[in-house]
């Protein structure tokens, strides 16, 4: 065998394994999107619940729980039906589920890879900061319903309705060390954030901590610049 082949044939299997790699996040990608981790507040005693996608291989339970480990109300169950979107629920499907204005609105899922899922033994992961969860990443993303749109796919999907915030949630663990900017490390996740993606009207987020510390920071700036100005004017 020449040189030449031999090259040949090792750069096609390295092309073959990058693109094998770059395809384990499916389309669409949600994870840039919006932000993550955030926590979910009811803005009234009830809230409105679609199914809008899910491009999943397990089967997830959705609930609302009343705390961490505790579930409560079930909104729905997907079934995974990877590489193709899941039918199970009929995309459309929603409901009205009562809460407590004012209060978190937990939402979490409990993943299997086959079979019913079961929160006492099963994997479950919440909305909200990372630390909630068994390994210590956020499982959620939140988009705006015109952000949906943007990537939604043609066939399988529905779009938000207007005033609605679009949850996307993975349903498997997240590397600990994940770059979640580049996607890096998220394995044995895909962290594409489309494994149930459903939309909720009648919450509203609270900013992230580095929103918090950026506005802040940004008040701060406002108050020296302010400051200066008075010092100038009093010695001018």
């Amino acid at each position: 065998m020449s040189r030449n082949v031999l090259r040949a044939g090792v750069l096609a299997a390295g092309l073959a394994v990058m693109s094998a790699s770059a395809a384990r996040a499916d389309s669409p990608n949600l994870r840039l999107l919006g932000p993550l981790g955030q926590t979910f507040i009811a803005s009234s005693n009830s809230i409105d619940v679609s199914f809008l996608y899910s491009k999943a291989g397990h089967n997830n339970d959705l609930y609302i729980f009343i705390a961490a480990g505790n579930p409560g109300t079930k909104i729905f169950s997907v079934i995974g039906a990877y590489p193709a979107p899941s039918t199970v629920p009929p995309v459309g499907s929603s409901g009205t589920f009562a809460v407590t204005a004012g209060s978190e609105v937990l939402f979490g899922i409990c993943s299997r890879g086959g079979g019913v899922p079961n929160c006492a033994t099963d994997p479950i992961f919440y909305s909200g900061p990372g630390s909630r969860n068994s390994d210590g990443q956020p499982h959620v993303v939140s988009l705006t319903p015109a952000g949906w749109e943007s990537v939604r796919p043609s066939s399988g999907s529905i779009a938000a309705l207007s005033g609605s915030v679009v949850f996307g949630f993975e349903d498997l663990p997240i590397g600990r060390g994940a770059d979640l900017k580049t996607g890096k490390g998220c394995a044995p996740s895909d962290c594409d954030y489309n494994d149930v993606v459903f939309s909720v009207r009648g919450v509203t987020t609270t900013p992230e901590p580095v929103s918090m510390t950026l506005l802040a920071t940004g008040l701060v700036g406002m108050g020296g610049a302010g400051l200066r100005r008075r010092k100038q004017n009093k010695n001018g």
